[in-house]
């Protein structure tokens, strides 16, 4: 083993000495110890380019996430917790997801509101990666439908489902992820959207992200094109928690 790939990280939880066995040389480096009595691939790999360490979950495995948002906009508040974040990976390229948030609205003057958020279901398959010397590209189509018809009569959420078909190129620099998005989507109840937007990932430390994003939606001519421009952080200060924070500008429409 090269002495870079020992360096300490949250996602390596074994040492060197444990290692019987190890995958690969020229772009990830996956190794083989014994975990509860059996032969096994630990959970972290070696990326050789960018000469760090990454998870590892193995070509199928459950994810399950919880988090909670909170948003802010003149004198109202709107909370979504918990969110509900499942995650199923289909071999390395394929990722199934479904997302359900309990929201909670308290305008100014008006009586705390509370309810099950949309349901929306993803499917992400990376047909090209990085490691073969492409730029990697991914489509995610995601289909977003109510959930509760009291969500709908309370004004939690709007009335109607909706279908997005993105496309993604991502592209890592060095500690720098980027990448860029174009989609279409259909609106049950509304006029057909395109969806875009870049996106860049900056590591300040292997803990600690800076996160920039510019998204924009455009009505299927063109004619009228929402911008917003979003600055925050990612901060893992728990292998199993990370705190986000951002800031959005929502400046007037594009005509």
């Amino acid at each position: 083993m090269s002495p870079i790939s020992v360096r300490q990280s949250q996602h390596r939880n074994f040492e060197p000495k444990d290692v019987h066995w190890v995958i690969g040389s020229r772009w990830k480096q996956r190794f083989i110890g014994e975990i509860d009595g059996e032969e096994a691939v630990f959970p972290a790999q070696w990326s050789v380019k960018d000469k760090k360490w990454q998870p590892y979950r193995g070509r199928n495995h459950w994810e399950i996430n919880l988090t909670a948002s909170m948003e802010k906009f003149d004198s109202d508040w709107g909370w979504g917790f918990p969110l509900l974040d499942i995650n199923y990976g289909v071999g390395e390229r394929i990722q199934l997801k479904f997302k359900i948030p309990w929201i909670l609205i308290d305008e100014d003057g008006q009586e705390l509101a509370s309810g099950l958020g949309n349901s929306e279901l993803e499917i992400k398959w990376r047909f090209l990666d990085e490691e073969n010397n492409v730029i990697p590209i991914s489509v995610y189509p995601q289909f977003t439908f109510n959930s509760l018809q009291r969500s709908i009569d309370r004004g939690i959420v709007d009335d109607g489902s909706e279908f997005v078909l993105p496309f993604q190129i991502a592209k890592t620099f060095g500690d720098t992820f980027i990448y860029i998005e174009v989609g279409y989507g259909w609106l049950e109840h509304g006029p057909e959207k395109w969806d875009y937007g870049i996106a860049v990932e900056h590591g300040i430390s292997e803990k600690f992200k800076l996160l920039g994003e510019i998204h924009g939606i455009a009505e299927q001519d063109f004619q009228e094109d929402g911008l917003i421009f979003n600055l925050g952080f990612k901060w893992h200060f728990h292998k199993n928690v990370a705190l986000m924070g951002s800031a959005m500008l929502l400046p007037a429409c594009v005509t």
